[in-house]
């Protein structure tokens, strides 16, 4: 008997990957640059990806270091068709 078939099939535990849904996080010192920045990648986005953009946001994360505070990024993105 090989372990390939003592193993279950791992094809139902895996989650799918969603491509359209890009995800990152920094660290700012205030909300507009922040903003700033969020428009900046997603200006980069769009024609890197050559995809377009559904929606964007970023979320202020109540941490900091060294005076800067965290925000998480999200953008979603569509195929152009």
């Amino acid at each position: 008997m090989t372990l390939l078939n003592t193993h279950p099939d791992p094809e139902g535990s895996v989650p799918k990957y969603d491509g359209n849904i890009i995800r990152w996080s920094g660290y700012h010192s205030t909300s507009e640059e922040a903003e700033n920045h969020l428009k900046e990648q997603v200006a980069k986005i769009a024609i890197t990806e050559n995809k377009l953009i559904v929606s964007a946001k970023s979320d202020f994360v109540n941490r900091h270091f060294k005076g800067y505070f965290l925000y998480r990024y999200t953008v979603v993105v569509a195929d152009k068709k």
